[in-house]
């Protein structure tokens, strides 16, 4: 009776051990490492428990997750076509504006604090920034049509 017990319980537990599940993770990066000595593997990444999603928005418990906040309260682009390359820029970004008259355009680069930096028209569709000068930092390039904020692009300086 009590072997039969045994049996009945040790299958049980091995039937319920196919449907416990570990831990889900989002990984960058990893490796296992083998020698003789021994093995190690590890994993670069965030483990993922549960995410919850509602009206008022979402939730990922158990990842770490970026807090930001942007309200630049902006006018929706009258710029129709509109580049800004390289996004970090190490010495030089080039500005590209399309398909949109150029009177009256000018840009601004400045701080997040506001502190304007640069200012000037924009005379060709291709304009190139010079950012050698500035120290490592976010900056907003803000485009503008008559002295009045119609874009603004938050570049990244390395």
């Amino acid at each position: 009776m009590r072997k039969k017990r045994f049996y009945l319980l040790t299958t049980g537990l091995l039937f319920s051990a196919g449907s416990l599940m570990a831990q889900d993770a989002f990984s960058a990066s990893g490796k296992n490492v083998e020698s003789v000595s021994g093995s190690f593997s590890y994993t670069i990444g965030q483990c993922a428990y549960s995410y919850f999603s509602g009206d008022n928005g979402n939730s990922s418990e158990g990842v770490q997750q970026a807090y930001i906040i942007s309200d630049l309260a902006i006018t929706p682009s009258k710029i129709a076509k509109l580049e800004v390359y390289p996004n970090p820029a190490v010495k030089n970004v080039v500005l590209k504006i399309g398909d949109t008259d150029l009177t009256g355009l000018s840009y601004q680069i400045t701080t997040l604090s506001g502190q304007i930096l640069v200012e000037q028209e924009i005379q060709n569709s291709t304009t190139e920034l010079n950012f050698v000068e500035f120290p490592p930092a976010p900056y907003f390039i803000n485009i503008l049509n008559q002295k009045q904020i119609i874009e603004s692009i938050k570049i990244l300086k390395n």
